[in-house]
């Protein structure tokens, strides 16, 4: 008879990352050097990844055509012998990093580009009572990440930059890049003529000003990096971990290794958003 083995969790949708951007520093609070700026009325560049944005809704801009937000968009049982019954109670469940994740490179001092780590990596995916969550450290020392050896902080790190049009066209219907910041500045135009506030003039202003520095040349950073994709592929090993009571199925293994896999891309220059989708596999305990 066919037995439960692991639990399919797949998840998608925009996240915001307020980031500054070479030759910027890391800690560059406002944005001076590179193309990402915090402009007048914005909270500072903080280099926190949010998954759940709309909870914080003054680090998320005007003029959005996404809905915000990571959510599980499949739950099912992966049965022994294939493909098994889907989880109702998990789909639509909002997919978060817990304790203000960044990626952490810290200006190629730690990794290179596209090979860092978000640290913590702290993952809750919650729908009304059902939680699962659990961390996933670099390693079993206290010494803080940034004094880590490299090779520890591969381990989690992602694969590399890689420029994947179809990946991003399929995910976000979202082809052409350069289209992108035309529909933009429309949007922009649109918001400024019905603005009143001097300080939220200033700013979409601003956003206008950096959207036709991209618009005037289509191999601007700004639209090629619409098209970057970064990948992770790691196992989840923290103790303590959450995990809800299914009804009908097993018990989730919390010991176990759970695998997560993802990628990050679809990036917004202007919103400073990003697109997410991934996979996140739990075992049944007495599966393996």
């Amino acid at each position: 008879m066919s037995q439960p083995k692991t639990l399919l969790l797949c998840f998608k949708g925009w996240s915001v990352l307020r980031i500054p951007t070479d030759p910027d520093p890391t800690d560059e609070p406002r944005g001076a050097s590179g193309y990402t700026f915090a402009f007048a009325g914005e909270p500072n560049l903080d280099r926190i990844i949010r998954f759940q944005p709309q909870k914080t809704p003054e680090n998320v801009r005007p003029g959005s055509p996404y809905e915000w937000g990571v959510f599980v968009n499949q739950a099912r049982v992966l049965m022994d012998d294939g493909p098994g019954p889907n989880v109702d109670g998990l789909l639509g469940a909002s997919v978060d990093l817990c304790g203000e994740p960044k990626l952490e490179n810290r200006n190629w001092l730690l990794t290179l580009p596209g090979w860092e780590p978000i640290v913590p990596f702290d993952l809750q995916i919650k729908q009304n009572e059902l939680e699962l969550r659990r961390l996933a450290p670099l390693d079993d020392k206290p010494n803080p990440y940034w004094k880590k050896p490299e090779d520890v902080l591969m381990n989690q790190a992602a694969k590399g930059v890689y420029y994947e049009h179809e990946t991003i066209g399929t995910a976000t219907g979202i082809w052409d890049a350069h289209l992108l910041r035309v529909q933009r500045k429309a949007t922009l135009r649109k918001l400024l003529e019905h603005e009143r506030d001097p300080v939220a003039r200033s700013c979409l202003q601003s956003r206008l000003y950096e959207n036709q520095i991209a618009l005037d040349n289509v191999n601007d950073r700004r639209v090629q990096a619409h098209y970057a994709v970064e990948r992770f592929d790691f196992s989840i090993t923290g103790a303590n971990a959450i995990v809800p009571r299914l009804p009908g199925l097993p018990a989730l293994d919390a010991q176990s290794a759970w695998g997560v896999s993802f990628w990050c891309g679809a990036w917004d220059c202007d919103l400073l958003g990003m697109y997410v989708q991934g996979s996140l596999q739990i075992p049944f305990l007495g599966s393996s």
